[in-house]
């Protein structure tokens, strides 16, 4: 007979950016996160000028005693045109007000945002045109 030890997985984490914090969340309780962000920029620089490199890449794992790690969740958040583009978060919300992946590729970007505005939008014209009905 041998002896079958299983060891429980803590669950894969999550990253959401929240009003300027990045958030961890596991449906595993009471772990720890143990994170990381790198940026290139992050060293000593000798030269009159530097170049900023507009890419912060996050990862995260939840540890916890007598479970064995979860696998490393990672997320991106990097600049094109002055906007920011968060690429594998489970949600992100600036200034109270959430968006999400609205076209399912994995990335909350510009093309997600507008589809929010659009129905934002709709809602409006929708509402506008129930309160001119009433009068």
């Amino acid at each position: 007979m041998g002896n079958n030890t299983f060891i429980e997985r803590c669950a894969s984490p999550t990253i959401s950016y929240i009003n300027g914090k990045l958030v961890f969340n596991c449906e595993t309780d009471g772990v720890e996160f143990v994170s990381e962000i790198k940026n290139a920029d992050i060293k000593k620089q000798y030269d009159k000028e530097v170049s900023l490199t507009p890419t912060y890449e996050i990862t995260v794992y939840a540890t916890k005693a007598g479970y064995e790690d979860s696998d490393v969740a990672t997320a991106t958040i990097r600049w094109r045109d002055g906007h920011p583009l968060f690429e594998g978060f489970s949600s992100v919300v600036v200034n109270q007000q959430e968006a999400s992946d609205t076209n399912g590729d994995a990335t909350v970007d510009v093309a997600d945002i507008a589809t929010i505005i659009s129905v934002m939008a709709a809602a409006a014209r929708k509402d506008i045109g129930s309160e001119s009905d009433n009068q």
